[in-house]
């Protein structure tokens, strides 16, 4: 294993095979493949990319609803769950050029163990924003259809949310660094969470599944797996222009998801901005499509797992009956 690797998994080893990457730095990236009722095959396979500050695990619920149909693969991305810590300096390791490349190496990894099957993406925030760097930055994306639950675009500068966009992002990242890291149990830190902002509205599988998959043993305690100082360059690797500069020429129509913008948001003000803008950034796609969860934030995965998993098999559905049409 590679500098940083601990035994630490955000889905437990009756629940996954896990398997790892290695990736720039000299990091390897925890991958898992669900032991589901689809495991053996046949049926779509499915790669799902998780939101900062969560771990492949935070989504277990859902991921066990989705490998009922799904050969479903998920990842914990650097620094996060059970992959390692990525170096210093975190603004040279925790880009979005990083967070692409890591994506194309779990994809590609993925794809090879499926013997070259159609892989399908969907994600959730951050990992949204990474596939979306990807297939601007590369001119084409490896996947055979994807949904992105609200993926943090920074706006222009020409958006009239752009100034509430820089101050509460730039705020949330602050405020990630003084966090607290460490915890008594996985129940104290969910009681904790239970009452607080956008983790209020958890369905609470999933409020237990994130607490579960986010903090590992450390003595007598634990301790948070994705580090404040790594969670908050996470959040400063977005806050450049340079996506949504690029959308227009995003070489694939990709499915957007957002969360309900006439519902005040629990969270911060930095989760309102990103459900409000949710529908301007996929209209800069040409050809994608807009789904708005009703009564939702951001965290609509987390908060309405049955509804996302519906979204995401329509989007396998319709790709695969494009791709037989095709042939």
């Amino acid at each position: 294993m590679s500098r940083g690797t601990t035994p630490h998994r955000s889905i437990p080893e009756n629940k996954a095979e896990r398997f790892f990457v290695p990736a720039a730095g000299g990091i390897n990236l925890s991958v898992y493949r669900l032991t589901g009722p689809a495991a053996s095959g046949p049926g779509p396979v499915l790669l799902c990319g998780h939101a900062t500050g969560m771990a492949a695990g935070s989504y277990l619920p859902w991921f066990e609803m989705l490998a009922h149909r799904a050969v479903l693969y998920a990842f914990d991305a650097r620094g996060h769950g059970g992959s390692d810590t990525p170096p210093d300096p975190l603004d040279a390791s925790v880009t979005l050029d990083t967070q692409a490349d890591d994506l194309a190496a779990v994809t590609d990894a993925v794809c090879r163990r499926e013997n070259g099957a159609p892989v399908y993406y969907a994600a959730h925030s951050i990992s949204g924003a990474a596939a979306l760097h990807l297939g601007i930055r590369d001119g084409a994306v490896p996947w055979a259809g994807m949904t992105l639950f609200e993926p943090p675009i920074m706006i222009g500068r020409d958006h009239q949310r752009h100034p509430d966009a820089m101050e509460n992002s730039a705020e949330r990242a602050q405020l990630t660094e003084r966090r607290r890291a460490r915890w008594q149990s996985p129940a104290a830190f969910a009681d904790k969470l239970a009452t607080h902002g956008a983790f209020s509205k958890f369905d609470p599988a999933m409020l237990a599944a994130h607490c579960e998959a986010t903090l590992r043993p450390d003595g007598d305690e634990f301790e948070l797996a994705c580090a404040p100082r790594v969670e908050a360059a996470f959040f400063r690797s977005v806050h450049n222009t340079r996506v949504w500069d690029g959308l227009p020429k995003f070489p694939f129509p990709a499915r957007f998801v957002g969360g309900d913008p006439e519902i005040p948001d629990p969270g911060t003000g930095a989760a309102r901005w990103v459900t409000a803008v949710a529908g301007d950034v996929a209209a800069r796609v040409r050809g994608s499509r807009f789904t708005v969860v009703p009564d939702s934030g951001h965290m609509m995965v987390c908060e309405r797992p049955d509804r996302c998993r519906d979204l995401v098999f329509d989007m396998i559905d319709a790709e695969a009956e494009r791709r037989l049409s095709a042939d």
